[in-house]
């Protein structure tokens, strides 16, 4: 059976990253588990799945957005992850889905983590002559 990746961090995820885990656990098992030999494929054509992922990820969210970088940044530890529990990074639904985990990976994160952006974002104080 394969196993949700939550398991390679730590920490207790809050429900929009066990959503999100528990959503690329469902299409790896639906997509079904990949042969020693389709992983060492997948190990070759690392860079191209990479790029897959990525692009899938800026078009439906932008290139700019700064938690989308920081999902990109992700990526290779999700990919690191799928190819230890066997997922098929050959299907589209997996691929997708593990784009879907690396930005909830970068937005939600875990109980104990700050993923609600800059300083300025959260600024709650007076800003003399301030506004935009």
């Amino acid at each position: 059976m394969l196993e949700n990746l939550l398991g390679y961090w730590g920490g207790k995820p809050t429900a929009g990253l066990a959503h999100a885990g528990e959503e690329l656990k469902k299409a790896a098992t639906t997509a079904t588990a990949a042969t020693a030999e389709d992983v060492e494929g997948y190990r070759n054509d690392r860079h191209a799945i990479h790029l897959a992922i990525e692009e899938g990820i800026y078009s439906n969210h932008g290139r700019h957005k700064g938690p989308v970088q920081t999902a990109v940044g992700y990526l290779d530890d999700c990919i690191d992850a799928a190819l230890k529990e066997r997922y098929r990074l050959s299907n589209d639904k997996v691929k997708s889905s593990l784009g879907y985990f690396a930005l909830a990976l970068a937005t939600a994160g875990f109980d104990d983590e700050d993923t609600t952006g800059t300083q300025m974002g959260q600024f709650l104080g007076e800003w003399r002559g301030g506004g935009f």
